[in-house]
């Protein structure tokens, strides 16, 4: 979810099974296909719009993060929004 979110940084996520608002960014679980997102969603009549921070495109002029629409039938769920985010630290010889 760049350029907010980066690769390899940990994100805190406060449990809840909805967003508080449409484009919060929240954790989804799209259990049908075992993965998981974290993407700005929208609830919708149907099922969940997820849509990427990231608006890159590759050389085609394509996004290379499109929206992702994950209907009701494939049991997609809302694990919780995304409260804080940090890049951990190594720490070598503790003791």
């Amino acid at each position: 979810m760049e350029p907010e979110f980066h690769y390899g940084q940990t994100a805190l996520i406060k449990y809840q099974s909805s967003p508080d608002y449409d484009g919060q960014v929240c954790a989804v679980d799209n259990v049908s296909m075992g993965n998981a997102f974290i993407k700005c969603v929208t609830v919708e009549e149907d099922g969940l719009l997820l849509q990427s921070l990231n608006i890159e495109k590759d050389r085609n002029g394509e996004r290379k993060f499109p929206d992702i629409k994950l209907y009701w039938d494939d049991n997609p769920r809302i694990i919780g929004k995304v409260v804080a985010v940090f890049t951990p630290i190594e720490i070598n010889n503790i003791f």
